[in-house]
């Protein structure tokens, strides 16, 4: 498969203003230096716990937020030093699921208009039966009768809004989707029709997908590479299949750890000091090596690389020199 993006040292700060009248001011580094792929017809699962930085990760690759610095290449095209003008026929081909559907849906509009808007703004020079017959066939392929075009979004359960907000991302003929965690706020049993759902969209439509999520069993069944994120840095890189019976990183480690397993865990575990703690990031070193059980004087004094341990597993660790 052929590379359809290609992140390079990827980057989001905010100013964080404190004290009395924003006196203080402090740097939040959201994505710090970060470089990633995707290929075509692929998904690139990021997990991480909340305030990771995988959704500002998401929303920067789309420009959605504006990355502060490094590179992100399209097709080999670097969108980052695009105009706005320049990014629009870009803006068709990279679309988001929101993990609240109501973020993509006006309640003050029919479905059908909510899926007419985009479809309308980038083929402007479309007949109202081309029109009409495309709407149709976006609710057929999300699982609806296209006579629910003409509900509103409040008349529709959770986990059909979502598979709305999905019709209205595929709208256009995208080729990449960047998905903000679709799924975390449907039941399990919603969350599998959802996820089934995707996975016959990207068959069909040859998508690509950066799939964010914070739940590693969700991960594991959508994602053909898994990307760990901590305190805005990619720890770890592998093939899913690698990745679940090798994890390498210690944070990563912890995250499989955390997982609910019918049997009983030894609390004096050193492997488990890191769950459930709110650490601040390293400024020099490793982000994690305050929660880590093998941290050394070294990771607190100097970032890690990531290097390549095995082929296609790529780690960010002193552990693995």
């Amino acid at each position: 498969m052929s590379r359809l993006l290609e992140v390079k040292n990827l980057s989001k700060f905010y100013t964080s203003k404190q004290g009395f009248f924003g006196a203080k001011s402090e740097t939040v580094k959201a994505v710090n230096q970060i470089s990633f792929h995707v290929d075509e017809q692929e998904t690139l699962g990021i997990v991480g716990e909340s305030g990771c930085g995988k959704s500002t990760t998401g929303r920067a690759v789309l420009r959605l937020h504006e990355p502060t610095e490094g590179e992100i290449l399209y097709r080999g095209k670097d969108i980052c030093k695009l105009s706005l003008e320049e990014m629009k026929p870009y803006r068709q081909k990279m679309q988001i699921v929101f993990q609240n559907a109501n973020s993509a849906l006006d309640p003050r509009w029919t479905v059908e208009q909510s899926l007419a808007e985009p479809i309308r703004l980038h083929y402007p020079q479309i007949s109202q039966k081309e029109l009409d017959e495309r709407i149709d066939r976006l609710m057929e392929e999300v699982g609806f009768a296209p006579m629910y075009k003409k509900k509103y979004p409040h008349e529709f359960s959770g986990g059909q809004r979502q598979r709305i907000g999905i019709a209205k991302a595929i709208s256009v003929s995208p080729e990449f989707v960047v998905c903000d965690e679709p799924v975390s706020a449907l039941d399990v049993s919603v969350q599998a029709q959802v996820l089934n759902l995707m996975k016959k969209l990207q068959r069909e439509r040859k998508l690509s997908y950066m799939f964010i999520s914070h739940d590693l069993s969700v991960i594991r069944f959508i994602s053909d590479r898994v990307g760990v994120m901590y305190a805005g840095r990619l720890v770890e890189v592998a093939e899913t299949k690698e990745f679940f019976e090798n994890a390498l990183h210690p944070y990563s480690r912890v995250l499989m750890a955390a997982v609910p397993k019918p049997v009983v865990m030894d609390d004096k575990d050193e492997l488990y000091r890191g769950i459930g703690k709110i650490a601040k990031a390293s400024r020099e070193g490793c982000p994690f090596c305050s929660r880590c059980a093998q941290a050394t004087e070294r990771c607190r004094g100097e970032m890690p690389e990531q290097r390549e341990v095995t082929e296609g597993h790529f780690v960010s660790c002193h552990l693995y020199e």
